[in-house]
């Protein structure tokens, strides 16, 4: 009996990516978030299904991921320092997240708490 062929990676960094529904729009479209993973496609569903998990959870307790007390400034500065900064090149990081950050998003929301941003 042959063995099953093993699937290649379907995106163009040679990753594995699954596409999941997280949710709806108010006009009824889909929300949809893709997980990935460099060892296999069920790895990547894995990570999908802990995402959904965490989120029902979420909203069924009313808890958040993010502590939604802090001040915008300090949130959006932290999401840059963690997201950001490891995944991108650094002339991007600069010119396209902390420029514009800086210049237009926190002068605006500065010390606004998460939950009072709709």
């Amino acid at each position: 009996m042959a063995r099953p062929k093993k699937e290649k990676p379907n995106h163009a960094t040679g990753m594995y990516e699954v596409k999941v529904t997280v949710g709806k729009t108010f006009e009824g479209k889909p929300i949809r978030k893709s997980f990935y993973s460099k060892t296999s496609k069920a790895t990547a569903r894995a990570k999908a299904n802990d995402y959904l998990v965490n989120q029902r959870i979420a909203h069924q307790t009313g808890t958040n991921f993010v502590n939604t007390e802090i001040p915008f400034s300090k949130w959006a500065n932290k999401w840059l320092e963690t997201y950001k900064k490891p995944n991108v090149k650094p002339h991007t990081y600069k010119w396209t997240y902390k420029t514009n950050i800086d210049k237009y998003l926190v002068p605006f929301f500065y010390n606004a708490c998460l939950n009072n941003i709709t």
